[in-house]
């Protein structure tokens, strides 16, 4: 494989390498001439394993190195990896744009370790944190490190579908945090997508985030508030021949001024789609058609659209469905796959 310069794509995801394939890796990033992808995602090289990997990339010398986007998500990264992979992208040989590191116990001191190095790391456009254990310091810390970074492009904070299933720690983002996103917002031209998540912002937060979205360049943008709005008065009733309980959706409906806000909000993005695209570009075609393109290379990664990964997951983040995992009752089929060490068959046993 190394020795070939024709492959530019290696998709090594939920292979079980283990640690000891660092060295393997290594040598595929630096010796395989045209390599400009490297999906590792679940495969349990581990934080140890990342840092030998990045710690000789960083010593790296004979040549710059094409690779451009490199999956991560889910392989037991964390800070120490994280500082190594600071140490890379300051190298001069270092090209790597799109990092994602999704479902990985990094926490807020990792993040600090891997924000440190992108003022000398103008290519990164993409970074994508879900499910990381970030809490509100660690949030301010990446945003305030990208606010006016002149490449990034997509920046993630938001929950990961498979945190429960990978043991992983959900992002707690809450107030706190407002003034580095909204300065990240109005100070970064180049963002065009930015997923805050399920979040503990209150509905007020999020107003003034969305405010400062309305000067931005965003194309996409999700946050929605786990928490109730103070400005909706409280539910109640005394029960009378001649009265009827109100519904009680009405009393947790947006405001008007929220409203309002979301609108001015999605008629902005609709225009900023259109000055990217052409004013022949719907929003609704962008989201189905252009949106994964902020997130993944477009050359590099093949447009796939099954039902699980591209049309349900779609509806599942906009909460128009529920994302149900369809497994039979008593079947323990996932059970045996999260505690599975060594070879391992999926298939269902018989009765």
């Amino acid at each position: 494989m190394i020795k070939s310069d024709a492959i530019t794509n290696v998709w090594l995801k939920r292979n079980p390498l283990g640690r000891s394939a660092a060295h393997d890796v290594y040598r595929l990033i630096t010796e395989t001439r045209n390599l400009r992808t490297l999906d590792l995602d679940q495969t349990e090289i581990g934080d140890a394993g990342f840092v030998e990997v990045f710690t000789n990339l960083a010593a790296y010398k004979d040549r710059v190195l094409p690779l451009e986007n490199l999956y991560m998500n889910g392989t037991g990264f964390s800070e120490a990896a994280a500082r190594a992979l600071a140490q890379f992208l300051a190298s001069p040989n270092c090209r790597l744009t799109s990092i994602y590191l999704s479902s990985n116990p990094i926490g807020d001191d990792g993040a600090a370790a891997l924000a440190s190095a992108f003022e000398v790391a103008p290519q990164v456009s993409r970074l994508l944190l879900q499910s990381t254990g970030l809490t509100t310091r660690g949030a301010q810390i990446i945003c305030e490190a990208l606010t006016s970074h002149p490449g990034i492009r997509c920046l993630d904070l938001g929950q990961a579908y498979a945190t429960h299933d990978l043991g992983q720690a959900y992002n707690y983002i809450d107030e706190g945090a407002i003034q580095a996103i909204t300065g990240l917002l109005t100070s970064t031209p180049s963002l065009a997508s930015l997923n805050l998540g399920h979040c503990p912002i209150t509905p007020l937060g999020l107003g003034q985030i969305t405010t400062a979205a309305l000067q931005s360049s965003l194309l996409a943008y999700v946050a929605v508030s786990i928490l109730p709005d103070s400005n909706i008065k409280k539910l109640g009733f005394v029960p009378s021949r001649d009265s009827k309980m109100r519904d009680a959706s009405s009393y947790t409906a947006p405001t008007k001024e929220q409203k309002a806000l979301d609108q001015a909000l999605q008629q902005h993005m609709e225009a900023n789609v259109r000055s990217v695209y052409g004013e022949d570009m719907t929003y609704s075609r962008f989201m189905g058609e252009e949106r994964r393109w902020l997130t993944n290379d477009r050359t590099d990664v093949r447009k796939i659209d099954s039902v699980y990964r591209n049309r349900d997951m779609g509806l599942a983040r906009r909460g128009l469905v529920t994302l149900i995992k369809n497994w039979k009752e008593g079947d323990d089929t996932l059970e045996r796959v999260i505690k599975a060490q060594g070879p391992f068959c999926c298939k269902k046993r018989r009765a």
